[in-house]
């Protein structure tokens, strides 16, 4: 995604009311016992809401994943498995799901039954909701407030069938997330998750407990303490004085400090999000122009002239000679670019983000550590100069402080290893700038909003999608795109997408440079089984 995330205005829910007490602990004198059975979290900010057809924030979404349930749930490698739903048939060529649910219970002691999923789906559509997670509905044929939910059939209390328009394999990773997790439709804030809210202190601490009618494997983990203190460095001290057990949201100096005394080496751990970020070469540079004139601009600029000149100047004129090796350009480039160089500068000693070997970073299924072409720079202005390469290249990005850090080592890099002057233009209406086909060469990023491949590349590699800043079109990457989202089996689905992104990354249209990361610090003794992607790991895991 390029921003999608809002903050939602969050709907008033009928918890405990407040405590006038302190909400924050005072630390132990003594070292915490190893294991735990009371965790003891601190965040930067607040849930913003815990109406799951509103939760659009991380602090909400970790939160609501531990009170709420839809009918699957992601395992460790975000992989759908059974949850509120026990099995399912998929028939039609993949166009009917019929769910089975399992016995269980809210933690209001109501059953949780087949008619509370398309009362909470129909809820979340109703335009009085104002749900930002509407077009999360899509694959039922529906994404816009008012729509109305014709997909949906209640064949008894506990099954459910659900039609499609057509086949779509993300439908079973987006039915363990908000907007699709099930509540008592007699009392919203009751979910059928792991743990419940006792008491929520806004603005400064939510207290959960395990709820005991849990239909799971009861957790070992009885009491949660969540503190708010949007201070960093307070949030620090905290962890590091030994009053909270786990914390992060911290800033690349703050780490960098605290991983130089090797005590702390157990405590960092390095957890993988579903954020990637790549150099593009748009295919369709310096348009404005209809599709006629921008089959004649030229991929490889001119010798002496810069990206736009060329594209603007030759337009319309037929291109010579040099441009019979403009395939092997963005590869020259690829090999100019020292990746694991660029998050050790750039990104704080590779703190905030990993080297890519992949366009689809670790935190999202069908990651793989590809063999990107290696950095060789000798190679690259070798290229290079025999096709008389331009002297000059324009580097566009996004006013983004870390994307600023970033563009100025790769100028670094680019100038020394090609001898080329690169040029930076930070621009303040990027994602305009791109649509509009006005950045020829470009560094993007996109944070995943599901936990699953099509969310990426359907939204930067297909033809004509939004955000496909590439202007890439090839009929061999739409077929693998369509086999992915018709699918009949996660596996098959992983497969075409993966094929997708090779044809992409074969043509070095696209270069992927880092995958982000979020360190997150944990106190020794404590064994978290840390996941990744849009949940870094779960409560009722934790030993």
């Amino acid at each position: 995604m390029v921003v999608r995330a809002t903050c939602a205005a969050g709907l008033a829910l009928t918890l405990l009311a407040s405590s006038c007490t302190s909400a924050t602990p005072t630390p132990s004198g003594s070292p915490r016992p190893l294991g735990a059975s009371h965790l003891q979290l601190i965040e930067a900010e607040d849930a913003q809401t815990l109406d799951p057809a509103l939760i659009d924030d991380p602090t909400s979404l970790a939160i609501g994943s531990e009170i709420f349930q839809g009918l699957t749930r992601l395992d460790d490698n975000q992989r759908p498995i059974p949850s509120l739903a026990d099995h399912w048939e998929v028939s039609d060529a993949g166009r009917t799901y019929t769910f089975h649910l399992r016995s269980a219970q809210y933690q209001s002691g109501a059953t949780v039954e087949a008619q509370d999923a398309l009362t909470a789906w129909t809820r979340a559509l109703a335009p009085a909701t104002a749900s930002p997670l509407t077009i999360f509905f899509s694959p039922l044929g529906v994404r816009y407030p008012g729509d109305s939910l014709g997909a949906v059939q209640v064949v008894d209390s506990k099954t459910l069938r659900v039609r499609l328009p057509r086949p779509d394999s993300e439908l079973l990773t987006l039915l363990a997330l908000p907007p699709y997790w099930l509540v008592d439709p007699k009392q919203p804030s009751s979910g059928s998750g792991p743990y419940r809210v006792d008491r929520w202190d806004h603005s400064r601490a939510i207290h959960l407990s395990a709820f005991d009618g849990y239909w799971g494997a009861r957790p070992s983990v009885r009491k949660v303490d969540i503190e708010i203190e949007p201070d960093n460095a307070k949030r620090l001290d905290r962890f590091t004085s030994g009053a909270v057990d786990v914390a992060h949201g911290f800033t690349g100096p703050q780490l960098l400090a605290f991983a130089r005394d090797p005590a702390h080496a157990a405590e960092l751990h390095k957890v993988p999000t579903a954020r990637t970020t790549w150099l593009g070469f748009n295919t369709s540079a310096g348009s404005g122009y209809g599709p006629p004139d921008r089959l004649a601009i030229a991929q490889v600029p001119f010798p002496g002239e810069s990206f736009v000149a060329v594209a603007l100047k030759h337009v319309n004129e037929p291109p010579p000679s040099v441009l019979d090796v403009r395939g092997d350009v963005p590869l020259r480039v690829v090999q100019a670019v020292d990746r694991a160089r660029l998050t050790d500068l750039a990104l704080f000693g590779s703190m905030l983000a990993a080297p890519a070997t992949d366009l689809l970073p670790p935190g999202v299924p069908g990651h793989l550590n590809r063999q990107l072409p290696v950095h060789d720079p000798a190679a690259a202005r070798a290229a290079l100069d025999q096709a008389s390469f331009p002297g000059t290249i324009d580097l566009y990005f996004s006013t983004n402080a870390t994307v600023g850090r970033v563009a100025a080592d790769l100028q670094d890099q680019l100038s020394s290893a090609t001898g080329r002057s690169v040029v930076l233009h930070p621009t303040g209406d990027f994602f305009n700038q791109a649509a509009l086909d006005k950045l020829p060469f470009f560094i993007d990023t996109w944070s995943a909003d599901v936990p699953y491949p099509s969310d990426i590349l359907e939204n930067i590699l297909r033809a004509n999608a939004q955000f496909n800043n590439l202007r890439l079109f090839d009929p061999e990457i739409e077929r693998a795109l369509d086999q992915g989202r018709a699918a009949a089996s996660w596996d098959a689905a992983l497969t075409a997408y993966q094929q997708a992104e090779s044809v992409a990354l074969s043509q070095n249209r696209v270069i992927p440079l880092y995958s982000g990361v979020e360190p997150y610090l944990a106190r020794p003794g404590l064994s978290i089984p840390f996941i990744g992607g849009m949940v870094a790991y779960r409560w009722e895991e934790v030993r």
